[in-house]
């Protein structure tokens, strides 16, 4: 990897080659394999799904013999007689024909409906249609309606009802009656649309200039943060101690106590002091790399597409996990069962749940779970591979040259050598989750029993929540040294661990640096977003009747979320990318980094120096 250059001192060449120029080979393939085969083991699953379940069943309801009221085609065809078919489409509510009171089990009466054009009323003469297939038996010709009812989602649910029966079902409809809401919400946003795309447009400018400023001023930004904390803590124990001398008037014993509270505030605040004081040379570092960072998105602005290509992929994921939920949850078969009514035997289909429903669920929120993350730490390292390649484009004082269109290069080299890596720092964090999950499960079956193992479990469940998020920082530590070096999941994490510990300080106060950016940026950007579409919307375009402002607000505040958290979440990704690559820049060239740029290239200094530096030689190409 180096070339010995006298008998005293051994200089090390740029290695056999780091970022754009790593040799890189398909790491990890056993769980891309595995990935891959637990993706096919989904998309059997999701066709079992389709093929027994039907989402319109949750909208329109099942009859007595199967059918859901008013669909027509496919899964849906009636089984009716031909007669009927014709006026079938305008048949979608559902109604119980039976007494309420008269029946105890809630499945008989969710099973025994009969679809109708309207509800009726009571008096009115219901007709059934006769089951063409003669599998059931003793349903009556007709049925005259002993109440008066009303359509709730599509079902005709007694007006004065007391029994049991109707309250289950008016509290399961309850859960889904949100057509309401949804369409005064979907008009409220229509109406809104040119709003919308201004607080859209406001947002990216936001986010934009946000990295301008920190790109000039990232510094003062940090400061001004540093100065508003101590406020807050010093007139919080103001207040305090105002309060405490109230209380002390009123000869209140409770006045110890906030005045403890004042003292606490003032001492927090003088060591959050103190301690800004001597690490501020740290600071000022971490503020020169934030900038560093900052300039390498605005000078690689192809970088921003990356975010939005990843969020449209989680979009779609997300939607087939809601579509899988949806047709797992409706996944059922019917069989013939017999009820006593009226002094007769009456047999209609009745829904049985398949138990591999319940199994179904839980490989749907692995997979997607799993997915999700795969997703998005793909799109880490894409942005870590964008980042590795601009930093080691040029030596200290010449200009970046990164390679015309890195994001795209940086995907191809992601897909084509690292989404084993990927898979296997995804799979980690959702073992990890699933296990916090079930623990949680855990501890809400034993709260309440007496036995103290409630406690042992949200003991268990935090320790598993301090894991997950200390694996998941090393993991993403991995990602950046993968995409500097190209090497497997296990030889990035220890690289990593190494170069974390050799460079705690300066790694840390970037953390810190990092968190406080990001939190002004958030702040900020959602805030002034809503405060200006607010105006927009009260003074340029007011609701109309029927509509409100607070469903687009609630629309334009998720989207900026989503928005701004790309922006903020690439700067943070690629701040983190360049502090680790200096790191191993110092430590490839015997303490002294060769790269960077000019404003940065003494952030490197700041980590720690050994006397005997000697660098073990590394086999660039290990998979």
């Amino acid at each position: 990897m180096g070339k010995q250059l006298s008998d005293d001192a051994e200089v090390y060449d740029e290695p056999a080659a780091v970022g754009l120029h790593a040799k890189r080979g398909c790491t990890d393939f056993l769980f891309l394999v595995l990935f891959v085969a637990a993706l096919l083991g989904y998309a059997v699953m999701c066709s079992i799904a389709y093929e027994t379940g039907n989402p319109w069943r949750l909208i329109y309801g099942t009859d007595y013999l199967g059918n859901v009221c008013g669909l027509t085609g496919g899964k849906n065809a009636p089984r009716v007689a031909e007669s009927v078919v014709g006026n079938w489409t305008e048949m979608d509510t559902l109604w119980y024909p039976f007494d309420m009171e008269k029946i105890d089990e809630f499945d008989q009466a969710v099973n025994m409906g009969i679809c109708v054009d309207k509800c009726p009323e009571e008096g009115d003469i219901v007709h059934v249609y006769p089951d063409p297939t003669n599998k059931t038996k003793n349903m009556p010709k007709r049925f005259k309606a002993t109440y008066s009812s009303s359509s709730k989602l599509r079902r005709c649910i007694p007006n004065k009802d007391n029994s049991a029966v109707v309250k289950k079902l008016n509290d399961v409809l309850d859960l889904f009656d949100v057509t309401d809401l949804y369409f005064e919400a979907s008009a409220s946003i229509e109406a809104s649309q040119t709003t919308i795309k201004y607080a859209i447009g406001i947002c990216v400018a936001l986010s934009i200039t946000w990295l301008i400023l920190v790109h000039f001023f990232a510094l003062p930004m940090i400061v001004l943060n540093i100065i508003g904390i101590l406020g807050g803590l010093t007139y919080g124990g103001y207040l305090l101690f105002q309060y405490s001398k109230d209380l002390e008037a009123e000869h209140n014993d409770n006045h110890k106590y906030a005045f403890g509270g004042a003292i606490t505030l003032w001492i927090i605040a003088g060591i959050f002091f103190l301690v800004c004081v001597f690490m501020a040379g740290k600071i000022k570092k971490g503020a020169r790399i934030a900038e560093e960072g900052s300039g390498m998105l605005l000078s690689v602005p192809s970088i921003l597409s990356l975010p939005f290509i990843f969020v449209a992929l989680l979009t779609a994921w997300i939607l087939t996990a809601i579509l899988a939920f949806l047709f797992i949850q409706t996944m059922e078969s019917r069989n013939i069962e017999s009820y006593a009514w009226a002094g007769k035997t009456v047999e209609s289909y009745v829904q049985e749940v398949p138990q591999n429903r319940y199994y179904f669920h839980a490989y749907n929120v692995v997979m997607f779970t799993w997915g999700a993350l795969f997703l998005l730490d793909t799109g880490f390292l894409c942005i870590s591979l964008v980042a590795s390649y601009w930093y080691f484009s040029a030596e200290v004082n010449e200009p970046k040259k990164p390679p015309c269109l890195s994001p795209f290069i940086a995907m191809g080299s992601a897909t084509a050598h690292h989404l084993g890596t990927t898979a296997i720092g995804s799979l980690i964090i959702t073992i990890c989750k699933v296990i916090r999950w079930a623990l949680m499960r855990v501890e809400e079956k034993l709260k309440g029993m007496g036995t103290g193992l409630d406690c042992v479990a949200k003991f268990a469940c935090c320790c598993m929540c301090c894991l997950e998020n200390c694996l998941k920082f090393l993991s993403e530590k991995a990602y950046v040294l993968t995409a500097i070096e190209g090497t497997n999941f296990c030889s990035s994490a220890k690289r990593a661990v190494k170069l974390i510990v050799d460079n705690f300080t300066s790694v840390a106060i970037v953390e810190i640096v990092t968190s406080f950016l990001v939190l002004i940026g958030k702040l900020i950007i959602i805030a002034t977003t809503l405060i200006l579409s607010y105006f927009f919307l009260t003074r340029w375009n007011p609701p109309t009747p029927g509509t409100t402002i607070w469903a687009p607000l609630i629309f334009i505040f998720i989207i900026t979320y989503i928005i701004c958290t790309m922006f903020v979440v690439m700067f943070s990704t690629v701040v983190d990318t360049l502090v680790l690559c200096h790191c191993a820049d110092k430590d490839y060239y015997q303490g002294e980094a060769k790269h960077g740029n000019e404003q940065t290239a003494f952030i490197a200094k700041s980590c720690n120096r050994h006397e005997d530096y000697e660098p073990a030689d590394r086999e660039m190409d290990e998979r």
